[in-house]
């Protein structure tokens, strides 16, 4: 029994490295952590609703998603991949790692990573 519910305090104890939701019989109470996540979760998702109204070429709109996902929820190296015309290759449309410019930017099904994902 944790710690909080001995004492029936509802406030959650410290959280651990596979940080869950913290219950109180009474009173469910979320751990710090999470309620963070959550919370910049939901600011992620309004500014890039905010980015997709006020933008109009895709370019520019994906690249400012990915920032916004970058900042926000610290995610690394965002790329994002659209099918050509033909829908055979596979070509970066937006990235926030200059490398993956300078390498690679197209990928045909079965090629890589990426083409192995797409076939």
């Amino acid at each position: 029994m944790r710690e909080a519910e001995k004492t029936n305090n509802p406030l959650p104890m410290v959280c651990s490295d596979d940080c869950q939701l913290h219950m109180n019989a009474a009173d469910p109470v979320m751990c710090a952590d999470q309620k963070r996540r959550r919370e910049s979760e939901m600011q992620a998702l309004y500014d890039i609703a905010r980015v997709l109204s006020e933008r109009s070429g895709h370019q520019q709109t994906l690249t400012e998603i990915l920032k916004v996902l970058e900042d926000r929820l610290q995610m690394k190296r965002g790329t994002v991949m659209l099918l050509d015309g033909e829908e055979t290759r596979l070509h970066v449309a937006a990235t926030t790692h200059a490398q993956t410019t300078n390498s690679t930017s197209s990928y045909k099904p079965g090629e890589g990573v990426t083409g192995y994902v797409m076939s």
